[in-house]
């Protein structure tokens, strides 16, 4: 289960394939040889999520008004966020979001949203729809998944020391080891 969205440009635009796959190529990593594929992985936080140029083949109808998204072209690009995580993916991920989509001038098609068309969308509200559907999910599997949790603000201030981590160890020099903070279920938690 996961969150995607869906680039759009409006129709006049001149934003080309080759350069969404160069932006993506230059601030994601690439997961396959044909650069359709791009993985986004913080070591420090444990954020991950992806982005994907779809094939010819590939096949999204959006449920949408006749006509919602006439001045617009789909670009073929999306992307990926699995649900059942900490809120912090949120926040990592849809800053990028929005950051691709402002530099590009690209807009979104959020098959999980109520807008029936594209639009630019801002890292709080795209976090606000995610993590809503997130806390659902993620109550409803609960049990059968065994899972365990710390609280959000918890959560938050860990993913933000970690964030944090390289500037804290930069400032300290070498004399100082800035550890990363991750936790472990022990076998008596369970």
């Amino acid at each position: 289960m996961s969150y995607d969205l869906f680039f759009y440009k409006q129709k006049e635009s001149k934003i080309s394939t080759e350069k969404i796959c160069k932006y993506l190529s230059d601030n994601l990593l690439p997961a396959n040889e044909e650069n359709t594929q791009w993985y986004y992985e913080n070591k420090d936080t444990e954020v991950y999520f992806s982005m994907g140029q779809n094939g010819p083949d590939y096949e999204f109808e959006p449920e949408v008004e006749i006509g919602a998204i006439e001045n617009f072209d789909d670009t073929n690009f999306s992307f990926n966020l699995n649900f059942m995580r900490p809120s912090f993916f949120g926040y990592e991920a849809f800053k990028f979001v929005e950051q691709f989509c402002n530099d590009l001038d690209l807009f979104v098609l959020n098959p999980q949203g109520d807008r029936e068309q594209p639009y630019k969308p801002t890292q709080k509200e795209q976090f606000d729809n995610w993590n809503e559907t997130n806390l659902f999910v993620s109550k409803n599997h609960f049990i059968e998944m065994e899972c365990c949790y710390f609280s959000e603000s918890e959560t938050n201030k860990v993913w933000e020391y970690n964030s944090n981590r390289q500037s804290i160890q930069e400032k300290l020099g070498e004399q100082y080891f800035v550890p990363k903070i991750f936790f472990f279920k022990t076998k008596q938690t369970v």
